[in-house]
Parts: C-alpha cells; sequence; structure tokens
C-alpha cells in the first residue's frame, strides 16, 4: 500500500473546545498520535498538517515516522491545510485518505475498509448518519481538484459535487468528533479524553 499516502488534518485552534483537541486523550493517546498510529498501521506514507499548536502537535509525534508539515495560512480554512498536505504526496501516490484528528474511534480497520474499495469508484468515502464524508479517499484523478481548494472548502464538498463517482462505506464509528466541551462528555470524559467505561 505505499502508493497511498494521507493526509491527516490538524491545523484548527480548537476554538469551540478551548484547548487543543489534537492533545486531548482517548485511551491514554494523544488525538493526533491515535490517528497517525492508525494510518501508519495501514501502511501508508501519513502527512500531517499543522497550524495552531504546531510546535505542541509536532512535538507529541517526533517518534513516529511521519511527515510534519506546517499551513502558514491555516486559519483561512481547511483547504488550505488538504492542499499543503496533497502538495507533498502527489507526485509519488495514487490514491490518498484524507483524515482529520478529531474521530477517536476511527481505527486501522476503518480505514482498511476505504482502501478496500478504492477500485470501485475514484472516491471512497465514509458514511455515517445521514453524511458522506471523511474519512475519505481520493483517486490521483482527483488531486488537481483538491490542489485547488481554498478557504473552508473541504472534501466533504468534493464529495457532494461528485455522488456519482463515490463509492460510501458504512462507518458509524466515523460519527463521533470531538469540537466541544460536550462531545468529551458525551464519552465520559473529564480533563482529558478516555473512553466510556
Amino acid at each position: 500500500m505505499s502508493s497511498i499516502g494521507a493526509v491527516i488534518l490538524a491545523a484548527g485552534a480548537s476554538t469551540r473546545l478551548g484547548r487543543p483537541k489534537q492533545l486531548q486523550h482517548f485511551g491514554g493517546v494523544t488525538l493526533i498520535r491515535r490517528a497517525a498510529q492508525a494510518a501508519l498501521n495501514c501502511g501508508m506514507r501519513v502527512v500531517v498538517v499543522t497550524g495552531a499548536s504546531a510546535d505542541s502537535v509536532g512535538s507529541e509525534l517526533e517518534t513516529l515516522p511521519v511527515l510534519v508539515v506546517h499551513n502558514a495560512d491555516w486559519q483561512s480554512g481547511m483547504g488550505g491545510s488538504i492542499k499543503t498536505g496533497v502538495t507533498v504526496l502527489a507526485s509519488s501516490c495514487e490514491a490518498i485518505v484524507l483524515m482529520t484528528c478529531d474521530q477517536p474511534l476511527v481505527t486501522p480497520e476503518s480505514i482498511a475498509k476505504l482502501i478496500a474499495a478504492r477500485n470501485q469508484n475514484p472516491i471512497v468515502a465514509a458514511s455515517y448518519e445521514g453524511v458522506v464524508g471523511v474519512p475519505a479517499l481520493f483517486d490521483r484523478s482527483y488531486f488537481p481538484r483538491l490542489l485547488a481548494l481554498q478557504g473552508d472548502q473541504g472534501a466533504r464538498l468534493m464529495i457532494r459535487e461528485n455522488m456519482d463517482q463515490v463509492a460510501s462505506i458504512a462507518m458509524p464509528e466515523a460519527a463521533l468528533d470531538i469540537d466541544t466541551a460536550n462531545d468529551l462528555a458525551r464519552i465520559g470524559c473529564s480533563g482529558g479524553l478516555r473512553p466510556s467505561p
């Protein structure tokens, strides 16, 4: 699977949470490290795109074989972060999986389901709670469009605009994403992020 890369988006300022979500813990592991390990366990080249809290996030990943790249214009939206990550991998990968750092229940097995379906359609996306979105795999034929994203345009917009090209994979575990303190409380957290009993 070396021809498949992963871009993990970890540039946001976590304004609704009030502290860097990338560094919150789930099962004793930070969210960003958990996402990176999930991608690495699928045999992919991994690029993590940082923005806010770049130094702390980078330090958290120092011992993993991932490439950390900084999006200096991260405040303009996720489109620039996607472009930053895809630029690094575009010349060497046949497909790229876009991931976020705030879906703690997404596992290597979840990502493997996307990869297994990559020959069905040029886009393979997770389906959960009426949403078709990330994590999502894009064939290299879509790289130019990913590189053209701007501002707050993200993967979900591209998926929505090309649904006839999308294979959707049931992934209920992707429905949980951490944005607010209520999200932490919803899975039984206090202080850090840990699994419910």
